[in-house]
């Protein structure tokens, strides 16, 4: 069951929405900046299909079932820190079935 609320850290300055496929994503390098501010952060959802994803060196696959899954419009991850960020991949949870993944980015307050 989704939690009543997110915690959202840092400086949050754009959501971005990115459709699922069958091959392994990441977060475009564009997006890891703001301002010069580098990403410490990100709130991550779904919707229409669930998604499969990892962090670190692994990559996900939905034929091997590798990666962990956020539900469709029930569940979301909180990424903490830059490495969690940058190192995050995402799929289709299933073959073929696309979703879309919702992710808020934050960053390091630009003004300080």
């Amino acid at each position: 069951m989704r939690p009543p609320h997110a915690i959202i850290d840092g400086y949050p300055s754009r959501t971005i929405s990115i459709t699922t496929t069958d091959v392994a994503q990441s977060i475009p390098a564009a997006e890891l900046r703001y301002n010069g501010a580098p990403v410490i952060g990100a709130l991550v959802s779904c919707e229409d299909e669930n998604v499969r994803f990892t962090v670190g060196d692994a990559t996900p696959d939905a034929a091997t079932q590798v990666g962990h899954i956020i539900q469709n419009e029930w569940e979301w991850v909180r990424l903490h820190g830059s490495k969690a960020v940058r190192t995050f991949q995402f799929v289709s949870a299933a073959l073929q079935t696309a979703g879309i993944i919702h992710i808020t980015l934050e960053f390091e307050d630009p003004a300080v």
